[in-house]
């Protein structure tokens, strides 16, 4: 079963319930649109107990709000295509389980703290830009203690010599 997107979101998410009603699918941008959407599948589907997802990413703050509902529902996530950005900073990190399928693919970049750090792009932000940017680091940094993940990330896991803060299983056919 499909769960409508509402008309104003641009574009829309593809959103589907699994026949079982124990997975939902999430396909498309991470906006405040879409993940309303997707909490409202979430909400009318009790059961489920895995997010597969294929996203570019997209807002910083939506994707928290989708990743705090995998957090507490304690579902598992699984990706099913590009995971990146927002997607996998913030809403799969927050899986019980992560699982890659064959032809995910799973990316991050930098953190709205690690960017603070840089001075060169501190200092290219105009006062009220800085301020929004260190209220979403505060927002991420707390983010990222709720969910128990590792808080070096925020400031450059390229500097760890470690495989990462999180455990990712990867299979041919996904679970």
């Amino acid at each position: 079963a499909t769960v409508p997107d509402s008309e104003t979101c641009a574009p829309p998410a593809d959103i589907s319930v699994s026949e079982a009603r124990n997975i939902i699918r999430f396909v498309g941008d991470i906006n405040d649109c879409t993940v309303d959407s997707l909490l409202g599948a979430l909400e009318a589907n009790p059961d489920a107990r895995v997010l597969q997802i294929a996203s570019n990413g997209g807002e910083v703050v939506p994707a928290m709000v989708a990743g705090m509902t995998v957090y507490q529902r304690n579902m598992s996530v699984q990706v099913i295509g590009f995971c990146i950005s927002s997607c996998a900073q913030y809403v799969a990190v927050a899986g019980a389980e992560i699982y890659v399928d064959e032809y995910g693919y799973l990316a991050f970049h930098s953190s709205a703290t690690r960017r603070l750090n840089v001075p060169i792009f501190r200092e290219s932000l105009e006062p009220f830009a800085l301020e929004q940017y260190q209220g979403i680091a505060n927002l991420e940094k707390t983010y990222f203690e709720i969910l128990g993940v590792d808080p070096f990330i925020l400031v450059d896991f390229d500097e760890r010599k470690t495989d990462g803060c999180i455990s990712v299983t990867m299979g041919p056919n996904g679970f």
